[in-house]
């Protein structure tokens, strides 16, 4: 055992060895009440109570049976206190007892419960403050209790208290039975020296609730202080309580504002701590390690549970302010939980859940220290600021199963700043599992680190789990995850990193690990993106630096693939560094300029601009559109030869220029032969002249000059053809004197087309009857 445990225990043992021995001395204590607290008693208005007979109390019980207030029970009272009287002609002086004998009143009750105020306070108490044995069941508390002439008020058997505007000053509650309730008092205490050191103390009693309750404590230098102080009682609820706590800056003893304490062989269980509020100005105190577990023996912290299991920490508010260095380490917590070092259980040890806890310090300062084998730590806001070193979250101890999820964490220091600090004692091959998902980093400081995690040994299989965090930090010397300083294989996956560092880009780095696999993960660095060790997998990233390269590989047998990588001038594969023991292939941003693109098919005319989309592929993986590449084309529209230019984008970069041929588009000319008729009457006078569209309907318009040949013209078997002539641009003279008959003619029709279609020949035939 190191001195400061020692020191820590010595400490423990005479304060409760004091308390021991002056509340044995104190008549009407049961030494076989198992349950009963022992305390100690100081002396206060010791000029009014030294001379009170020891026989008085004992008329108490007389009075007190009596319900009716009779003429009989009246004229008993000066008997009673006549010795009293006595005493006062002769010192001069009224004790206290005379005076509650003067102020006693009837009971008072509400809904059946009594109800105690500082005028009828010893009618249910002795003299010593102590809970009468004949008082029980539940008792309402009224009023202002001031100058009660008592440090402590000590329940020693089962009650429930509540309260009506109860407030008690410069007054200890010492419980020392099963199942005791308060609710609603309020504790002012500034004279801790005289109290013990605790507003309420608590030792070996279990099933104990304080609830709604308002403590404010100021310790005394050189004296331990808490608001609440509990040793080896379980199944503790403490809900709804606001306690307010003004420690020394100058001594180097215990400030606890909320202080629950178990032993390693014999740990508090089962303890509830939701819905508090905690404000306290402690100091920060120097600490010492414990060598088997490398835990720190604590004098300062805003909630300290210690050596306790099947821990509920809730909802709770913690807001601490330390000051003072005192010693080689000065440290100050905002909430510090251990639980028992060896596990063997399948629950949770502790759970600490949605709570607000801030601390504002001087040199090492913590917002929350967790030392336990299966914890869950989730949806807290965990803000810290120190003048040297601060850390959110502090997670040490054998490691069974950690979740660490949804938490925001804020750090901001001058020297060194840690997000999430994780320090495991690991077996091999144990069946652990250690998970930190979905939390929120802001850190600020010269140095600074947002996922830390320190295991001394570790097994062959994946164990931890770093995934979906949000992880930002300012500052110098800068990382975003380091596993450095482990063998324990990691998966680290989806992760947001952002790690600008002012210094030089040497030293900040988004990932630094070893044994992992590390994949789709965004990090944007002036330093190296990831540095890896030995046999780590580095997958689908996306990193951009400005610093000479992205990857550093510094062991061997780790692959690096399908990554974005991004320096200041070197890409892709180029620019992994230390890459002759590794496989490193198909990273990006990948060159498009010697894409292997498939000869583009050619397009028809259609009017319309015309935009085939070329297969790319860049070492055998074939690229998709608008996704790798984008497509910008010319001459597109019209019949010839048009361009399409392929820019990279997304993991590609640069251009290549392919052509397309457009051929022309087929003639639309559709036509068919009508059957003008044509009058005998006027042939015997003149020629007849019929226009085109009298023998030929276009059911579609050709593209180009159209050009009219008559290759035929006959009736029966006999050519007639002297008789019709048709121009070329499709007028047709039937000649004079053409015998009444049906004629037939073959027209051909030729469109000359265009740059954009074909040209077209068609015959049809016209059928010309002269009647």
């Amino acid at each position: 055992m190191n001195k400061r445990l020692i020191a820590l225990f010595t400490a423990m043992t005479m304060v409760i060895s004091m308390m021991s021995s002056s509340l044995l001395a104190v008549e009407g204590i049961d030494a076989e009440q198992g349950d009963t607290d022992i305390v100690s008693v100081e002396e206060t208005e010791a000029e009014e109570t030294e001379e009170e007979p020891e026989e008085e109390p004992e008329e108490e019980p007389e009075e007190e049976p009596a319900e009716e207030p009779g003429e009989e029970a009246e004229e008993e009272e000066p008997a009673a206190v006549e010795p009293e009287e006595a005493a006062e002609e002769e010192t001069g002086e009224v004790t206290a007892y005379a005076e509650r004998e003067e102020n006693e009143t009837e009971p008072i009750f509400i809904n059946g419960t009594p109800v105690v105020t500082s005028e009828n306070f010893f009618e249910y108490f002795n003299d010593d403050g102590e809970l009468l044995d004949t008082v029980g069941g539940k008792l309402i508390f009224k009023g202002d209790f001031s100058d009660m002439g008592i440090s402590f008020i000590s329940i020693g058997q089962k009650v429930s208290i509540t309260s009506e505007d109860a407030v008690f000053r410069d007054v200890m509650f010492l419980i020392g039975a099963n199942e005791v309730s308060i609710d609603g008092i309020t504790i002012l205490d500034d004279d801790a020296e005289k109290n013990g050191g605790a507003a309420i103390f608590l030792e070996g009693a279990d099933k104990a609730t304080i609830s709604n309750c308002t403590v404010s404590f100021a310790k005394a230098n050189g004296f331990n202080g808490s608001c609440i102080h509990t040793v080896n009682s379980n199944e503790l609820t403490l809900t709804g309580n606001t306690f307010t706590y003004t420690g020394d800056t100058d001594s180097e003893t215990y400030s606890m504002p909320l202080w629950i304490e178990g032993s390693k062989n014999n740990p508090a269980e089962d303890i509830t701590v939701k819905g508090n509020t905690v404000k306290a100005a402690i100091p920060s105190i120097d600490i010492v390690y414990d060598t088997e577990y490398y835990t720190p023996t604590v004098m300062s912290a805003g909630v300290e549970l210690q050596n306790c299991t099947d821990v509920d920490f809730s909802d709770n508010n913690v807001t601490v302010t330390s000051s003072g260095k005192n010693g080689y380490f000065p440290t100050a917590y905002a909430v510090r939980i251990s639980a028992p070092q060896s596990y063997s259980g399948t629950g949770t040890q502790v759970s600490i859940k949605d709570n607000t806890i801030g601390i504002t310090g001087t040199q090492f300062v913590y917002a929350v220290d967790i030392n336990a084998a299966v914890f869950d730590c989730t949806g807290n806001g965990m803000t810290v600021t120190s003048d040297n070193y601060g850390c959110a979250l502090q997670a040490t101890g054998p490691s069974a199963a950690e979740n660490i999820s949804s938490n925001t964490v804020t750090v901001k220091a001058a020297a060194q700043a840690h997000g999430i600090y994780i320090a495991e004692d690991i077996q091999a091959n144990e069946p652990y599992d250690i998970t930190v998902s979905n939390n929120k980093a802001d850190l600020s400081a010269d140095k600074c680190t947002c996922i830390n995690y320190y295991a001394w040994t570790a097994g062959t299989r994946n164990c931890f789990t770093i995934k979906n965090n949000t992880l930002k930090a300012e500052g110098n010397e800068l990382y975003g995850i380091d596993l450095t300083n482990t063998t324990a294989r990691s998966v680290i996956s989806g992760n947001e990193i952002s790690v600008p560092g002012t210094g030089t880009d040497t030293v900040s780095c988004g990932i630094i690990t070893d044994l992992a696999s590390v994949s789709s993960n965004t990090i944007t660095s002036t330093g190296r993106g990831i540095a890896t060790a030995n046999a780590t997998s580095v997958t689908g990233n996306h990193i951009e630096t400005s610093y000479a390269f992205t990857i550093d590989l510094r062991g061997f047998a780790s692959t690096v693939t399908g990554n974005y990588l991004k320096a200041s001038k070197l890409k892709g594969d180029d620019s992994v560094q230390n890459k002759d023991n590794a496989t490193v292939k198909g990273n990006f941003p990948a060159s498009i300029t010697g894409a292997k693109v498939a000869s583009i098919k050619a397009q028809t005319y259609t009017g319309k601009a015309l935009k085939p989309v070329p297969v790319v592929e860049v070492d055998g993986i074939k690229l998709v559109n608008n996704k790798d590449f984008k497509l910008s084309y010319t001459n597109n529209k019209k019949a010839g030869t048009a361009k399409v230019t392929i820019n990279g984008i997304g993991n590609y970069e640069g251009k290549i220029t392919k052509t397309f041929k457009i051929n022309k588009a087929a003639n639309t000319l559709k036509i068919k032969g009508l059957n003008p008729s044509v009058k005998s009457s006027k042939l015997k006078k003149a020629n007849q002249t019929l226009a085109v569209s009298k023998i030929i309907k276009f059911s579609k318009k050709g593209q180009g000059k159209m050009k009219y040949t008559l290759s035929l013209a006959k009736k029966g078997s006999k050519s007639f053809k002297k008789y019709f002539s048709l121009s070329s641009s499709g007028k047709l003279t039937v000649k004079k004197n053409l015998a009444k008959g049906t004629y037939t003619l073959k027209i051909t029709v030729n469109a000359a087309g265009n740059s954009n279609y074909k040209s077209l020949t068609k015959s049809v035939t016209v059928k010309v009857k002269v009647s």
